[in-house]
């Protein structure tokens, strides 16, 4: 409905949003028309006019019959219509490089060049009044209005050096979330990951590598709050993210059970029935007081309390680690309008990268980790000690005889010399 923009700015003037929003509805919406006007205007390029040639050139006769050796065509010295949609384009164009909209332009049209383009605007106005009289169809009075409104507010802003133009909205959250997920998300993921059972919605969640072998994969869960970086998370909104966490680990589970194919995401081992580590975050925006907008500014905070179930069983799926980030909202600003742009794909690999450095970092800093080679049968090995090792013991899906053993640091290790045909060396996340 935005495309009847058609009496001039005053009082019930027009935001550029809105005339960016009726020129892209409008181009959409009206392809065919503007193939049509260029294939009319181009079978009359080849079209000979007999009457002008008989009258403007000579001919020489061969065998009595006539001859010319130039004809003269029915073309139009300008074809207004298309001088008009030219402009169009342009503007289009304009809002093409200003806004990363990725819209659609009729190949079939030359656009101006950025130079042709600066010109035109400095008496955008005055060139389309000379056109408006000239034979339009309806349509194309509706592209004079759209290009004439637009020249226009351009000439007015420059004119008023006090001009200012806000977009307001009143849940800001919402757009930060859609910021967030724009540079963090992945898509084509299984819908009840994001919408789940319960009815809660997951801001972000991605496939990325797992923290102990950086062989599996397993999913990140991420939830973006925009307010202020020093703001202290609540608890409602930590049990919420650790609901988020249990849904996700129940809904792999569940395609576990039903033997569908979860590989290379890989959340449970059947041997040990460990659990893998969910990496679960939050994401706050913090405004650079540079106001730079090039450092994403990505800056680990706190750790939020752990979620157990029992004491130091790091493999239990009850055990969910939670993390917090400010990251500055300038940059992810300036990545959102840059769709496709290689500055936005070199954060999205980074900022995964720095997530899973730091959780690792944490549980380097708070467990010992052993790697535990069994020199007779892992299975039977297992069972002689599962009510040991319990939630304490994970084997990743590349290892045969080998399983992992956590313990928090603050604890002893006794029990590592209960065991018996076993081989117990150091090990480390990477």
């Amino acid at each position: 409905n935005l495309n009847q923009i058609v009496s001039n700015l005053g009082k019930q003037s027009t935001s550029e949003l809105e005339i960016v929003k009726s020129m892209i509805h409008f181009n959409n919406e009206n392809q065919q028309l503007f193939t049509f006007i260029k294939k009319t205007n181009s079978s009359q390029n080849k079209k000979t006019d007999w009457s002008k040639t008989i009258n403007r050139k000579t001919a020489y006769f061969q065998d009595e019959n006539p001859h010319y050796f130039e004809t003269l065509t029915k073309q139009k010295t300008i074809h207004y219509d298309e001088q008009l949609l030219q402009i169009f384009f342009s503007i289009l164009e304009s809002f093409d490089k200003k806004y990363f909209l990725k819209i659609q332009i009729n190949p079939l049209y030359k656009t101006m060049t950025t130079k042709e383009f600066s010109i035109f605007m400095r008496n955008g106005s005055k060139v389309l009044k000379q056109l408006k009289y000239k034979y339009f169809n309806d349509k194309l009075l509706k592209i004079w209005h759209l290009v004439y409104a637009f020249c226009e507010r351009a000439e007015q802003i420059k004119s008023n050096k006090n001009y200012k133009e806000y977009l307001l909205t009143k849940d800001f959250n919402i757009v930060f979330e859609d910021m967030i997920d724009n540079i963090l998300a992945e898509e084509n993921l299984p819908k009840k990951l994001k919408e789940q059972n319960d009815g809660k919605i997951l801001d972000h969640i991605y496939s990325y590598q797992d923290l102990l072998t950086n062989q599996d994969f397993i999913y990140h869960i991420a939830d973006s709050k925009y307010y202020g970086a020093n703001t202290a998370i609540s608890n409602y909104d930590r049990a919420k993210q650790y609901t988020y966490a249990k849904n996700v680990i129940q809904y792999n589970i569940d395609w576990l059970n039903n033997s569908k194919n979860t590989k290379p995401i890989r959340y449970r081992d059947e041997l040990t029935e460990g659990y893998n580590i969910t990496p679960n975050f939050f994401i706050r925006a913090f405004v650079d007081k540079n106001l730079d907008f090039r450092q994403n500014g990505l800056e680990f905070k706190d750790n939020v309390k752990r979620n157990i179930q029992f004491a130091n069983r790091l493999f239990d799926r009850d055990t969910l680690i939670l993390q917090a980030y400010n990251i500055n909202f300038l940059y992810v600003l300036s990545s959102y309008i840059q769709q496709g742009s290689r500055q936005k794909e070199t954060f999205k690999n980074q900022v995964k990268e720095q997530f899973r450095n730091k959780l690792i970092d944490y549980l380097n800093q708070n467990y010992e980790f052993r790697k535990i080679t069994i020199n007779h049968d892992i299975n039977e090995f297992v069972s002689l000690n599962f009510k040991l090792l319990l939630g304490k013991i994970y084997r990743p899906s590349n290892w045969e005889n080998e399983i992992i053993f956590a313990i928090e640091k603050s604890e002893k290790m006794p029990i590592l010399n209960q065991l018996s045909n076993c081989e117990i060396t150091k090990f480390k996340l990477i």
